[in-house]
């Protein structure tokens, strides 16, 4: 039997043998009564979930985190996003010429992207913010949105 079976066997096990429920809470003193159908009480941070695999996570964990269905609604939305960008102007053809110099008095990088004849210029603080200029450049040209 392999390690997670057996793990998952301990865990149906403790679920079996759950320990006794614990009594309500007392009232605080001062506070209002509350009926038998009103707000639960807040689990405290402490509190521990055990999943069927025998891994523990902290309730703090669960609590700040989205839902599986609002999960899954937001990476399809990502996804269709990827696509229409993708769909825009498409990747730099091959034979593109980069050429990057950086310039120690100023701090800055400047550089020339050649794409079929055109050649587009930038300048700026760093290598990547110079090249996302130049692609931004391109794709102006190219008539697709950055």
């Amino acid at each position: 039997m392999n390690g997670f079976r057996a793990a998952l066997n301990k865990a149906r096990a403790d679920r079996q043998q759950a320990p006794p429920k614990r009594p309500a809470p007392a009232p605080k003193p001062g506070a209002p009564p509350q009926a038998e159908g009103g707000p639960k009480p807040e689990a405290p941070w402490g509190a521990v979930v055990t999943h069927v695999c025998g891994h523990k996570t902290g309730v703090a964990n669960v609590a700040s985190r989205v839902c599986g269905q609002c999960m899954v609604a937001a990476r399809k939305a990502r996804r269709v996003r990827k696509a229409q960008r993708a769909d825009l102007v498409p990747r730099l053809p091959n034979g593109a010429l980069v050429m990057a110099h950086y310039d120690a008095l100023t701090t800055s990088w400047s550089g020339t992207l050649e794409v079929e004849g055109q050649v587009f210029e930038g300048r700026a603080s760093g290598l990547f913010p110079l090249l996302r200029a130049l692609d931004q450049q391109y794709r102006e040209a190219k008539g697709g949105a950055p």
